[in-house]
């Protein structure tokens, strides 16, 4: 009967243990994807979401957060109704940047093209 009375403590503070450390993981990796919601979509001719335009494509981004994607001498940035900005390699300088944090309806280009893979929204 001592042993048993002994192990339940012992047992319990494993199991509350256990579940905080469950809990944090839960934390740590399922808030990831709630935060990161920002996502690509369609642009069907809407000029309120975030757009990232070259020559010859154009990429249309909404929602809260920050996405890898990856874009080509992107020349043009319009913001539409979002607020952000993007990661980007300039050919010229042969560097990475973060562009300035633009407000909705921004639209601007870059001095030179760039290549962009992370777009990220506010």
């Amino acid at each position: 009967m001592k042993l048993a009375q002994h192990l339940q403590p012992t047992m319990r503070k494993a199991a509350v243990s256990l579940t905080g450390v469950c809990l944090a993981a839960g934390m740590l990796f399922g808030g990831a994807a709630a935060a990161n919601a920002a996502n690509q979509v369609d642009c069907a001719g809407r000029t309120d979401w975030y757009i990232l335009m070259s020559d010859t494509e154009e990429q249309c981004f909404a929602n809260y957060g920050d996405l890898n994607m990856y874009m080509q001498y992107v020349s043009t940035i319009s913001t539409g109704n979002n607020d952000g900005w993007v990661t980007f390699y300039d050919y010229i300088e042969g560097a990475w940047y973060d562009s300035a944090y633009r407000p909705h309806w921004y639209t601007g280009n870059f001095n030179s093209p760039v290549e962009v893979t992370w777009v990220h929204l506010r």
